[in-house]
């Protein structure tokens, strides 16, 4: 199988880091995107001597869409002509002070959005028209529930990491291998 295009996003530490360490070590080409260059740039050079395989970043905060236009503006430059897979692995839950006030709730709710909900629609947005029929998106968000998100199906199933079942589904992982999907290190993809 010829290589594909991965791109990662919270892809310089945890478990953005440990996926783009098994997609590398499939042979896949490999680019992390996160906020902050430095952890990007040493997150590069641990994967690339844990895999021994050329890994790519870009530093972008991929819920501001001007970020994300020159994102997709270096792709082109690079050569990149599609995306086979998209990791979406960026946000987490706002941190803040108690709501004493309305608009502290409403300031804690709109971090929320922006962090966890943003973060996946955006990166999907801006990479769409590079994705080819046979891509895969993994949206990895923070309560622990992973959404596999398939072209042509018009929806997101929510997938249980333990046993691989699509959540509520009865079946098992296995009815995802003819699309490609495999389970590395716990994670469905």
């Amino acid at each position: 199988m010829p290589a594909r295009t991965v791109v990662i996003s919270g892809g310089g530490t945890g478990m953005g880091k440990a996926v783009a360490a098994s997609f590398a070590r499939s042979g896949d080409d490999v680019i992390i995107m996160g906020r902050r260059a430095d952890v990007l740039r040493d997150a590069v050079r641990d994967l690339e001597s844990q895999t021994s395989r050329p890994v790519r970043w870009r530093a972008c905060d991929v819920s501001d869409p001007a970020q994300l236009d020159r994102l997709v503006d270096w792709l082109a430059t690079e050569g990149i002509a599609t995306v086979d897979v998209l990791v979406n692995n960026a946000g987490g839950p706002a941190s803040g002070l108690p709501e004493k006030t309305l608009a502290d709730v409403a300031a804690l709710w709109e971090a929320d959005f922006r962090g966890n909900v943003l973060t996946a629609v955006l990166p999907t947005s801006a990479l769409l028209s590079r994705r080819p029929d046979r891509d895969r998106i993994l949206h990895c968000c923070p309560s622990g529930r992973r959404w596999l998100l398939r072209r042509g199906q018009g929806s997101a199933h929510p997938l249980d990491l333990q046993s691989g079942d699509r959540a509520g589904s009865g079946r098992d992982h296995r009815q995802y291998r003819g699309a490609g999907l495999r389970r590395r290190h716990g994670i469905l993809w």
